[in-house]
């Protein structure tokens, strides 16, 4: 099947069965569309939906890179790529930009592939690929779930850049990480939401420290 999908993908003449990739139907769309006042859906998730996803992306973030054959590294993890079915499990798509290698072994990538504000310093530095990079694209989605905050925006006073991670991580010196919660979320609360929000934004948090010390 490799054979025929790597042979297929790239053959084009008449006489020659064409090769049709087809994904499962996802009713629900992408997670972006339920995150920010653009998209099209005006369903607000709940907690539990939300620390749903984020596991079940880090579920397939787990396979790709340690539970299968080989490590793939997906190289676009970002909430546009996050589809959801019709029971609003998460399903990472788009792997147009990924690659494998042998466990053991070192991807060949060396140009910067993937979206701003998702690119870990060392991919944007290097153009390596690597499963760490991948992770802290995952660190930067979980608090996009968890702001509803694009990775990178305008700042309204001074018309500059804001990346969300730097935003995060001010919140959290200064004490006030809930302030930085999507403020939609607040008739959703319960005490076990509220567990599920400080495990979910400590982790991020975390990592963002840690690679301000300069991981």
């Amino acid at each position: 099947m490799k054979a025929e999908i790597a042979i297929l993908g790239h053959l084009r003449r008449r006489n020659l069965q064409q090769l049709l990739l087809v994904y499962d139907y996802m009713p629900n769309g992408s997670l972006d569309c339920y995150l920010h006042t653009q998209g099209h859906s005006t369903t607000i998730l709940c907690w539990a939906q939300r620390f749903r996803i984020i596991k079940g992306i880090a579920s397939s973030l787990f396979y790709l890179h340690e539970d299968w054959e080989q490590v793939v590294i997906h190289r676009d993890i970002k909430t546009i790529n996050v589809f959801l079915d019709s029971e609003m499990n998460a399903r990472l798509g788009d792997f147009g930009l990924a690659r494998s290698h042998a466990h053991g072994a070192d991807a060949h990538t060396t140009h910067v592939a993937g979206t701003w504000g998702y690119i870990a310093p060392e991919l944007a530095r290097l153009g390596k690929a690597t499963k760490a990079t991948d992770v802290l694209a995952f660190g930067v989605l979980m608090m996009e779930v968890a702001c509803a905050r694009w990775p990178i925006w305008v700042n309204s006073a001074d018309g500059e850049p804001l990346a969300l991670a730097n935003w995060v991580l001010a919140a959290w010196r200064r004490g006030s990480i809930t302030a930085a919660i999507d403020p939609r979320l607040e008739c959703w609360m319960t005490i076990q939401d509220e567990m599920h929000e400080q495990h979910a934004m400590s982790c991020p948090t975390t990592a963002i420290t840690n690679l301000s010390r300069g991981r």
